[in-house]
């Protein structure tokens, strides 16, 4: 009997991570494409990549999953760049916004 209860725990924690991770997902997702139209570029892919988990802190000291994304995307549609971007839990902590096209930064020769 012990052994099923522990099954069970364990496969409802299971399910329950996987459902967070799918909503984080979303958020993270829509977070990326908003970006993408913000900065007036191209969003390669419909979709983010889960990169790196991590456990962190919030701002009210509960320990929370911390999930990094990738999103690609394109400025003139034959180039392809990478927008990274954190959730801890479902909120937006920070995102690398695309550049603009023709706003490229050029250093000194």
């Amino acid at each position: 009997m012990n052994l099923t209860l522990i099954a069970l725990i364990g496969i409802a924690a299971g399910t329950l991570f996987w459902s967070a991770s799918r909503v984080a997902a979303e958020h993270a997702r829509l977070a990326g494409r908003d970006a993408c139209h913000r900065a007036g570029v191209q969003w390669l892919d419909q979709n983010v990549s889960l990169v790196k988990l991590t456990l962190r802190r919030d701002s009210e000291g509960r320990l929370r999953v911390l999930r990094q994304y990738s999103f690609d995307y394109s400025a003139s549609g034959s180039d392809r760049q990478r927008g990274m971007l954190a959730m801890l839990g479902n909120e937006l902590q920070w995102i690398t916004e695309p550049e603009r096209p023709g706003e490229r930064m050029i250093g000194p020769s």
